[in-house]
Protein backbone atom coordinates (compact mmCIF):
# COMPACT_ATOMS: atom_id res chain seq x y z
CA UNK A 1 0.00 0.00 0.00
CA UNK A 2 1.37 3.66 -0.92
CA UNK A 3 1.88 6.03 2.11
CA UNK A 4 -0.21 9.04 2.04
CA UNK A 5 1.55 12.20 0.87
CA UNK A 6 1.84 14.49 3.69
CA UNK A 7 1.20 18.27 2.27
CA UNK A 8 1.71 21.84 4.26
CA UNK A 9 -0.60 24.18 2.56
CA UNK A 10 0.06 28.31 3.72
CA UNK A 11 -3.28 30.74 3.23
CA UNK A 12 -3.24 34.41 4.32
CA UNK A 13 -6.35 35.65 1.82
CA UNK A 14 -10.23 33.73 1.65
CA UNK A 15 -9.05 33.55 -2.50
CA UNK A 16 -6.08 31.59 -1.52
CA UNK A 17 -8.48 28.80 0.63
CA UNK A 18 -10.69 28.61 -2.53
CA UNK A 19 -7.59 27.92 -5.36
CA UNK A 20 -5.70 25.36 -2.77
CA UNK A 21 -9.09 23.54 -2.03
CA UNK A 22 -9.21 23.36 -5.86
CA UNK A 23 -5.41 22.41 -6.42
CA UNK A 24 -6.17 19.71 -3.88
CA UNK A 25 -8.77 18.14 -5.19
CA UNK A 26 -7.20 18.62 -8.59
CA UNK A 27 -3.91 16.77 -7.92
CA UNK A 28 -3.80 15.61 -4.36
CA UNK A 29 -7.30 14.00 -3.66
CA UNK A 30 -6.02 11.27 -1.15
CA UNK A 31 -3.12 13.17 0.95
CA UNK A 32 -3.31 14.45 4.39
CA UNK A 33 -3.05 17.91 4.86
CA UNK A 34 -2.10 20.21 7.49
CA UNK A 35 -3.78 24.10 6.68
CA UNK A 36 -2.05 27.14 8.21
CA UNK A 37 -4.63 30.28 8.00
CA UNK A 38 -3.28 33.90 8.57
CA UNK A 39 -4.94 35.87 11.55
CA UNK A 40 -4.58 39.06 9.01
CA UNK A 41 -8.21 37.53 7.73
CA UNK A 42 -11.01 39.80 8.73
CA UNK A 43 -13.02 36.87 11.20
CA UNK A 44 -10.25 34.22 10.73
CA UNK A 45 -10.99 32.48 13.71
CA UNK A 46 -14.48 31.61 12.92
CA UNK A 47 -13.24 30.28 9.67
CA UNK A 48 -10.96 28.41 11.00
CA UNK A 49 -13.24 26.90 13.20
CA UNK A 50 -15.49 26.56 10.04
CA UNK A 51 -12.93 24.65 7.87
CA UNK A 52 -12.48 22.20 11.09
CA UNK A 53 -15.96 21.54 11.05
CA UNK A 54 -15.32 20.08 6.98
CA UNK A 55 -12.85 17.32 8.49
CA UNK A 56 -11.36 18.34 4.61
CA UNK A 57 -7.82 18.45 6.48
CA UNK A 58 -6.02 16.45 8.96
CA UNK A 59 -5.22 19.63 10.74
CA UNK A 60 -5.66 23.63 10.48
CA UNK A 61 -3.89 26.28 12.26
CA UNK A 62 -3.72 29.73 12.83
CA UNK A 63 -0.58 31.89 11.83
CA UNK A 64 -0.62 34.28 14.67
CA UNK A 65 1.98 37.27 13.11
CA UNK A 66 0.95 40.74 13.34
CA UNK A 67 2.26 41.92 10.13
CA UNK A 68 3.94 45.43 10.74
CA UNK A 69 2.95 48.47 8.41
CA UNK A 70 4.18 51.65 8.11
CA UNK A 71 2.47 54.53 9.39
CA UNK A 72 3.03 58.91 9.15
CA UNK A 73 6.78 59.84 8.52
CA UNK A 74 9.24 61.19 11.09
CA UNK A 75 11.99 59.56 13.60
CA UNK A 76 9.27 58.13 16.23
CA UNK A 77 7.33 56.69 13.31
CA UNK A 78 10.07 55.17 11.75
CA UNK A 79 11.67 53.91 15.17
CA UNK A 80 7.65 52.19 15.84
CA UNK A 81 7.89 50.57 12.87
CA UNK A 82 11.48 49.25 12.75
CA UNK A 83 10.68 47.70 16.13
CA UNK A 84 7.46 46.57 15.20
CA UNK A 85 8.96 44.74 12.09
CA UNK A 86 11.60 43.29 13.95
CA UNK A 87 9.26 41.80 15.92
CA UNK A 88 7.19 40.59 13.27
CA UNK A 89 10.29 39.19 11.69
CA UNK A 90 11.69 36.90 15.12
CA UNK A 91 7.92 35.51 15.24
CA UNK A 92 7.76 34.56 11.59
CA UNK A 93 11.04 32.42 11.81
CA UNK A 94 9.82 30.93 15.08
CA UNK A 95 6.84 29.46 13.39
CA UNK A 96 8.43 28.46 10.61
CA UNK A 97 10.48 26.39 12.74
CA UNK A 98 7.87 24.92 14.45
CA UNK A 99 6.08 24.27 11.42
CA UNK A 100 8.82 22.19 9.65
CA UNK A 101 9.04 19.61 13.08
CA UNK A 102 6.81 17.51 10.41
CA UNK A 103 7.89 15.97 6.98
CA UNK A 104 5.97 17.11 4.59
CA UNK A 105 6.03 15.64 0.79
CA UNK A 106 4.58 19.03 -0.92
CA UNK A 107 4.56 22.75 0.70
CA UNK A 108 1.56 24.81 -1.24
CA UNK A 109 1.55 28.47 -1.08
CA UNK A 110 0.94 31.72 -2.91
CA UNK A 111 3.09 34.61 -1.12
CA UNK A 112 6.58 34.76 -1.30
CA UNK A 113 6.78 36.14 2.28
CA UNK A 114 9.26 35.73 4.81
CA UNK A 115 7.74 33.04 6.26
CA UNK A 116 7.79 30.90 3.11
CA UNK A 117 10.98 32.23 2.11
CA UNK A 118 12.27 30.58 5.07
CA UNK A 119 9.82 27.74 5.65
CA UNK A 120 11.10 25.91 1.77
CA UNK A 121 14.73 27.05 3.03
CA UNK A 122 14.10 24.57 5.88
CA UNK A 123 11.81 21.95 4.10
CA UNK A 124 14.97 21.27 1.47
CA UNK A 125 17.34 21.23 3.91
CA UNK A 126 15.41 18.85 5.97
CA UNK A 127 14.64 16.70 3.25
CA UNK A 128 15.67 17.37 -0.85
CA UNK A 129 12.51 15.24 -1.65
CA UNK A 130 10.24 17.96 -0.76
CA UNK A 131 8.36 19.45 -3.50
CA UNK A 132 7.63 23.60 -3.07
CA UNK A 133 4.61 24.73 -5.26
CA UNK A 134 3.09 27.58 -5.39
CA UNK A 135 -0.62 28.32 -6.51
CA UNK A 136 -1.89 32.02 -7.99
CA UNK A 137 -3.93 34.67 -6.04
CA UNK A 138 -4.92 37.00 -8.20
CA UNK A 139 -3.20 38.67 -11.65
CA UNK A 140 -0.44 39.73 -9.33
CA UNK A 141 0.98 36.65 -9.29
CA UNK A 142 1.25 36.99 -13.15
CA UNK A 143 3.73 40.04 -13.17
CA UNK A 144 7.47 40.72 -12.61
CA UNK A 145 6.85 42.59 -9.84
CA UNK A 146 5.62 39.49 -7.81
CA UNK A 147 9.02 37.61 -8.72
CA UNK A 148 11.38 40.32 -7.42
CA UNK A 149 10.22 39.95 -4.38
CA UNK A 150 12.31 36.41 -4.40
CA UNK A 151 14.97 38.48 -6.25
CA UNK A 152 18.68 38.40 -5.51
CA UNK A 153 19.02 41.86 -4.33
CA UNK A 154 16.52 41.29 -1.64
CA UNK A 155 18.03 41.36 1.73
CA UNK A 156 16.62 37.79 2.56
CA UNK A 157 18.83 36.39 -0.49
CA UNK A 158 21.57 38.64 0.46
CA UNK A 159 21.78 37.44 4.37
CA UNK A 160 20.25 34.59 4.89
CA UNK A 161 19.57 32.51 2.13
CA UNK A 162 21.16 32.72 -1.58
CA UNK A 163 18.80 29.90 -3.00
CA UNK A 164 15.44 31.58 -3.66
CA UNK A 165 11.82 30.11 -3.70
CA UNK A 166 11.34 30.62 -7.47
CA UNK A 167 15.00 28.73 -7.85
CA UNK A 168 13.47 25.67 -5.39
CA UNK A 169 9.93 25.70 -7.28
CA UNK A 170 8.79 22.32 -8.45
CA UNK A 171 5.10 23.17 -9.72
CA UNK A 172 3.56 26.91 -10.28
CA UNK A 173 -0.35 26.46 -11.00
CA UNK A 174 -1.53 29.12 -12.68
CA UNK A 175 -5.44 29.55 -14.36
CA UNK A 176 -3.84 31.45 -16.99
CA UNK A 177 -0.17 30.92 -18.20
CA UNK A 178 -0.50 33.40 -21.41
CA UNK A 179 -0.51 36.44 -19.21
CA UNK A 180 2.86 34.82 -17.23
CA UNK A 181 5.36 37.84 -17.47
CA UNK A 182 8.06 35.09 -15.63
CA UNK A 183 8.96 31.66 -14.97
CA UNK A 184 10.12 29.40 -12.67
CA UNK A 185 13.81 28.36 -12.96
CA UNK A 186 13.40 25.05 -12.87
CA UNK A 187 9.50 24.08 -11.92
CA UNK A 188 6.93 23.25 -14.32
CA UNK A 189 3.90 25.49 -14.75
CA UNK A 190 0.69 24.25 -14.63
CA UNK A 191 -2.56 25.18 -16.21
CA UNK A 192 -5.22 25.49 -13.34
CA UNK A 193 -8.85 23.55 -14.93
CA UNK A 194 -11.13 26.47 -14.43
CA UNK A 195 -13.71 26.31 -12.11
CA UNK A 196 -16.61 25.09 -13.85
CA UNK A 197 -18.80 21.97 -13.82
CA UNK A 198 -17.66 22.07 -9.86
CA UNK A 199 -19.01 18.73 -7.89
CA UNK A 200 -22.06 19.61 -5.13
CA UNK A 201 -19.97 18.35 -2.10
CA UNK A 202 -17.18 20.41 -3.29
CA UNK A 203 -19.04 23.80 -3.06
CA UNK A 204 -21.09 23.07 -0.19
CA UNK A 205 -17.96 22.70 2.25
CA UNK A 206 -16.63 25.81 0.72
CA UNK A 207 -19.81 27.25 1.37
CA UNK A 208 -19.62 25.74 5.05
CA UNK A 209 -15.56 26.99 5.35
CA UNK A 210 -17.14 30.62 4.77
CA UNK A 211 -20.61 30.90 6.30
CA UNK A 212 -22.13 31.18 2.71
CA UNK A 213 -26.21 30.58 2.55
CA UNK A 214 -28.85 31.39 0.06
CA UNK A 215 -29.85 34.09 2.37
CA UNK A 216 -26.57 36.04 1.88
CA UNK A 217 -26.64 39.52 0.20
CA UNK A 218 -28.21 38.84 -2.88
CA UNK A 219 -26.63 40.51 -6.06
CA UNK A 220 -29.96 40.81 -7.80
CA UNK A 221 -29.38 44.88 -9.35
CA UNK A 222 -28.47 44.88 -13.45
CA UNK A 223 -25.35 46.90 -12.27
CA UNK A 224 -22.89 46.11 -9.90
CA UNK A 225 -19.95 48.26 -8.98
CA UNK A 226 -16.74 47.38 -7.12
CA UNK A 227 -15.54 49.53 -4.24
CA UNK A 228 -11.48 49.07 -3.66
CA UNK A 229 -9.43 49.79 -1.16
CA UNK A 230 -7.81 53.10 -2.52
CA UNK A 231 -9.46 55.44 -0.22
CA UNK A 232 -8.12 53.47 2.54
CA UNK A 233 -4.61 53.23 1.34
CA UNK A 234 -4.81 57.17 1.05
CA UNK A 235 -5.03 57.41 -2.85
CA UNK A 236 -7.81 60.00 -3.82
CA UNK A 237 -10.16 58.48 -6.07
CA UNK A 238 -13.41 59.84 -6.99
CA UNK A 239 -15.56 56.78 -6.84
CA UNK A 240 -18.25 58.38 -5.18
CA UNK A 241 -18.71 61.11 -7.86
CA UNK A 242 -18.34 58.56 -10.53
CA UNK A 243 -21.01 56.38 -9.30
CA UNK A 244 -22.93 59.39 -8.24
CA UNK A 245 -22.79 60.11 -12.53
CA UNK A 246 -23.99 56.37 -13.19
CA UNK A 247 -27.30 56.72 -10.70
CA UNK A 248 -28.20 59.81 -12.93
CA UNK A 249 -28.32 57.83 -15.76
CA UNK A 250 -29.33 54.79 -14.46
CA UNK A 251 -31.26 55.00 -11.33
CA UNK A 252 -29.77 54.21 -7.84
CA UNK A 253 -32.67 51.72 -7.52
CA UNK A 254 -30.85 49.17 -10.36
CA UNK A 255 -27.62 49.72 -8.60
CA UNK A 256 -25.49 47.36 -6.05
CA UNK A 257 -22.26 48.14 -4.82
CA UNK A 258 -19.81 45.47 -3.98
CA UNK A 259 -17.64 46.62 -0.15
CA UNK A 260 -13.88 46.07 -0.27
CA UNK A 261 -13.58 43.83 2.53
CA UNK A 262 -10.56 46.02 3.41
CA UNK A 263 -12.43 49.24 4.06
CA UNK A 264 -13.47 49.87 7.37
CA UNK A 265 -16.33 52.40 6.65
CA UNK A 266 -19.44 51.42 4.38
CA UNK A 267 -19.27 54.95 2.43
CA UNK A 268 -21.92 54.17 -0.05
CA UNK A 269 -24.83 52.63 1.92
CA UNK A 270 -25.18 56.19 3.56
CA UNK A 271 -25.92 57.71 0.39
CA UNK A 272 -28.97 55.14 -0.50
CA UNK A 273 -27.26 52.33 -2.43
CA UNK A 274 -27.68 48.82 -1.96
CA UNK A 275 -24.43 47.34 -0.73
CA UNK A 276 -23.47 43.63 0.37
CA UNK A 277 -23.47 43.17 4.20
CA UNK A 278 -21.10 40.31 4.53
CA UNK A 279 -17.81 41.25 3.57
CA UNK A 280 -16.57 38.13 4.84
CA UNK A 281 -18.08 36.34 1.89
CA UNK A 282 -15.48 35.78 -1.30
CA UNK A 283 -16.77 37.36 -4.55
CA UNK A 284 -15.59 34.10 -6.02
CA UNK A 285 -18.22 32.07 -3.82
CA UNK A 286 -21.34 34.54 -4.90
CA UNK A 287 -20.03 33.66 -8.94
CA UNK A 288 -20.61 29.95 -7.36
CA UNK A 289 -23.60 30.42 -6.15
CA UNK A 290 -25.42 32.95 -7.82
CA UNK A 291 -26.46 33.78 -11.70
CA UNK A 292 -24.84 36.45 -13.22
CA UNK A 293 -27.17 36.60 -16.10
CA UNK A 294 -27.69 40.30 -17.35
CA UNK A 295 -25.62 42.34 -15.01
CA UNK A 296 -23.19 44.50 -15.54
CA UNK A 297 -19.73 44.76 -13.87
CA UNK A 298 -17.87 48.52 -13.23
CA UNK A 299 -15.07 49.44 -11.95
CA UNK A 300 -12.30 51.39 -11.55
CA UNK A 301 -9.57 49.34 -11.62
CA UNK A 302 -10.67 46.35 -8.86
CA UNK A 303 -9.18 42.72 -10.66
CA UNK A 304 -12.64 41.05 -8.70
CA UNK A 305 -14.44 41.88 -12.38
CA UNK A 306 -12.10 40.09 -14.20
CA UNK A 307 -12.52 36.80 -12.10
CA UNK A 308 -16.03 35.76 -13.37
CA UNK A 309 -14.28 35.14 -17.14
CA UNK A 310 -10.68 34.28 -16.44
CA UNK A 311 -11.46 31.62 -13.30
CA UNK A 312 -15.25 30.57 -14.33
CA UNK A 313 -15.12 31.30 -17.90
CA UNK A 314 -18.40 33.08 -17.57
CA UNK A 315 -18.60 36.26 -20.04
CA UNK A 316 -20.50 39.17 -18.20
CA UNK A 317 -19.99 42.37 -19.45
CA UNK A 318 -17.54 44.39 -17.38
CA UNK A 319 -16.63 48.04 -17.52
CA UNK A 320 -13.09 49.40 -16.53
CA UNK A 321 -12.98 53.12 -15.60
CA UNK A 322 -9.38 53.49 -14.94
CA UNK A 323 -8.58 55.11 -18.34
CA UNK A 324 -11.44 57.90 -17.25
CA UNK A 325 -9.33 59.17 -14.53
CA UNK A 326 -7.00 62.08 -15.32
CA UNK A 327 -4.14 59.99 -13.06
CA UNK A 328 -4.28 56.56 -11.93
CA UNK A 329 -3.82 55.65 -8.48
CA UNK A 330 -0.27 54.83 -7.10
CA UNK A 331 -1.28 50.81 -7.08
CA UNK A 332 -2.61 50.73 -10.86
CA UNK A 333 1.05 52.58 -12.35
CA UNK A 334 3.05 49.81 -12.14
CA UNK A 335 3.11 45.70 -12.77
CA UNK A 336 -0.47 45.03 -12.21
CA UNK A 337 -1.94 48.15 -14.26
CA UNK A 338 -0.14 46.82 -17.04
CA UNK A 339 -1.16 43.51 -16.77
CA UNK A 340 -5.18 44.62 -16.32
CA UNK A 341 -4.59 46.50 -19.58
CA UNK A 342 -3.34 43.29 -21.51
CA UNK A 343 -6.05 41.20 -20.02
CA UNK A 344 -8.78 44.02 -21.33
CA UNK A 345 -6.90 43.99 -24.69
CA UNK A 346 -7.37 39.96 -24.66
CA UNK A 347 -11.19 40.12 -24.45
CA UNK A 348 -12.24 43.04 -25.85
CA UNK A 349 -15.85 41.29 -26.08
CA UNK A 350 -16.21 41.21 -22.44
CA UNK A 351 -14.00 43.88 -20.78
CA UNK A 352 -15.08 47.51 -22.34
CA UNK A 353 -12.40 50.07 -21.55
CA UNK A 354 -14.14 53.91 -22.19
CA UNK A 355 -11.41 56.75 -22.29
CA UNK A 356 -13.73 58.77 -20.97
CA UNK A 357 -16.41 59.25 -18.53
CA UNK A 358 -19.21 61.21 -20.68
CA UNK A 359 -17.90 58.23 -23.02
CA UNK A 360 -18.96 55.33 -20.74
CA UNK A 361 -22.18 57.08 -19.45
CA UNK A 362 -23.24 57.00 -23.17
CA UNK A 363 -22.49 52.92 -23.75
CA UNK A 364 -25.04 52.80 -20.76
Amino acid sequence: MNKKQSILVVCNTPFQIIVACHVLRCYYRNADVDLYISSGIRGYDKLIANVRETHIFRSVLPIEVEKAFRKGTGIRNMLKYAFKRTKEIILTLRLARAMCKKHYDVVLFSNISILTKRLTTLLTRQSATSRIELFEEGTITYTQQFANGDAETTLYRRLIDKVGVIDRLSALYVFNPIFLSWKPTKGQVIELPKLTNLPEDFISNLNAIFGYTSDVDKYDKKLIFFEESHAMEGFDVPDIQILEQIAQKVGKENIMVKIHPRNPENRFAKLGYKTNVVTSIPWELIILNQSMKGKTLVTISSGSVIYPYLYFGIPIKTYSLLNCLSERPGLMKGDNGILMQKIYATYPDVFIVPTSLKEFINML
